[in-house]
């Protein structure tokens, strides 16, 4: 009887290991092996949830951008020129006027001392010219007077024998050589009263030439001195100096710029977006930011036209109030609404690491139970850095996987486990006791 029972006992532990051994193997079968071209299961607590919800859905992006200048003039040189002295530095604020660097040019001083020179010989050769035309015409008035002076006792003499000819005073040679030297003093006077004259014009024209000639050299040395002047760098504008690096002794040519001014009593703010918006972003959209624990309100103002390497430039003014002594370059995060409209009510879906795997066109769907995921398609509408506007393939109530699908991104059905290695310590346990 004792042999018996304790073989029947051997049998019966056998059996038992038996029957474990293909529960375990037939588990692990169709966990890892078979489950896999249809299922997965995964641990519950390894994913993240969310439930679809019906809601407000406001259409908006977050962009990065940073303070700016609302205006910027460039410092430039007018003249070449060689860096003598500078008189402040990178970030000073000036005032319209203000020096900001000497220049100097060596061939400008030496083409003002040869046009100053020019000047002086010049105005020595219109008072040489005004002194001839001055004694010219004392000596004309001279012979003009003398000339006169015997023309007129001619005059009076002609006049004389004229009377007595007609009375037969005196023979009628002796008149016709009288009325000859007249008549011949006559027409000498109009010759050398016109000769007198045009020698007059000759040389008023020639001192209007001399001084033509010095007001044009009055007006190149004033044009040198100008050029000097603008070796003297000054401000243009009130504002403050930045991107001021020169040296002295460094040399700038005409029209090289030398520094910037930003006119920091109307801020801006640029920010770099995506091309993926660009026709959704127009000029009047509205943005919130906050700085120094306040919102304040950014506008669109400008919008480039230029796209480098997938991004644009959008200029914002900063409306109603400023804040408080911003800093040039300080960076903003601004919530930019992309339309003025706002849903009001329409089905939501939370963004997540599944976006990256899907792109927002299936999710992972959980049934009633909870216990699997079933791969689903959605249609998608706007989207903001939030959410996904739903418009079909989930309604209100729906549970979705929205942490990464990417260790599992082929597969159809996701069996959700609350702890699966627990269960699979369960078993080797008991297997461990029946030895």
């Amino acid at each position: 009887m004792d042999k018996i029972i304790v073989k029947q006992t051997k049998i019966r532990r056998n059996l038992v290991i038996a029957f474990l051994m293909i529960c375990l193997f037939s588990f692990i079968y169709f966990t890892f092996f078979k489950e896999r071209t249809r299922s997965l299961m995964i641990n519950k607590e390894n994913i993240e949830l969310y439930t679809v919800k019906e809601g407000e859905f406001i259409d908006y992006i977050n962009v990065s951008g940073h303070i700016a200048p609302g205006k910027s003039i460039y410092v430039e040189s007018y003249e070449e020129g060689r860096i003598s002295e500078i008189f402040t530095q990178a970030g000073n604020v000036l005032k319209k006027g203000d020096r900001i660097a000497k220049l100097i040019n060596t061939d400008l001083d030496e083409e003002l001392s040869i046009k100053k020179a020019k000047i002086e010989e010049k105005r020595n050769e219109l008072e040489n010219a005004l002194l001839d035309l001055d004694r010219t015409d004392i000596k004309n008035r001279e012979t003009l007077f003398d000339f006169k002076h015997d023309f007129e006792i001619q005059e009076s003499d002609y006049s004389i024998k004229k009377r007595l000819f007609k009375i037969g005073g005196i023979p009628k040679s002796d008149f016709i050589e009288i009325e000859t030297k007249y008549l011949y003093l006559v027409g000498k006077q109009m010759f050398l009263t016109e000769t007198l004259q045009i020698d007059r014009k000759l040389k008023e024209k020639k001192i209007e030439q001399i001084r033509l000639s010095l007001t044009l050299l009055e007006l190149e040395k004033k044009t040198i001195e100008s050029k000097i002047e603008n070796l003297m760098i000054r401000a243009a504008v009130t504002g403050q100096l930045t991107d001021f690096e020169i040296v002295v002794g460094e040399t700038i040519k005409a029209g090289g710029r030398i520094a910037q001014i930003d006119l920091t009593e109307r801020l801006k703010i640029r920010a770099k977006i995506a091309e993926y918006y660009l026709a959704r972003i127009n000029v009047g959209n509205h943005g919130s930011f906050r700085m120094d624990d306040a919102e304040y309100i950014a506008v669109v103002s400008r919008i480039s036209p230029q796209v480098r390497d997938g991004i644009f430039d959008v200029d914002f003014v900063i409306k109603d109030r400023i804040p408080v002594k911003p800093r040039i370059g300080q960076s903003v995060n601004i919530k930019l609404s992309l339309g003025d409209e706002i849903i009001e009510s329409t089905l939501l879906l939370m963004k997540g690491p599944f976006c990256e795997t899907s792109g927002g066109n299936w999710v992972y769907l959980l049934d009633q139970e909870g216990k699997k995921a079933l791969k689903k398609d959605i249609r998608i509408g706007k989207q903001n850095t939030r959410f996904f506007e739903i418009l079909g393939g989930l309604n209100k109530g729906d549970r979705v996987i929205i942490s990464s699908y990417e260790p599992y991104k082929e597969i159809d059905t996701l069996t959700l486990s609350s702890n699966q290695r627990k269960n699979m310590r369960d078993v080797i346990k008991v297997f461990n006791f029946l030895e």
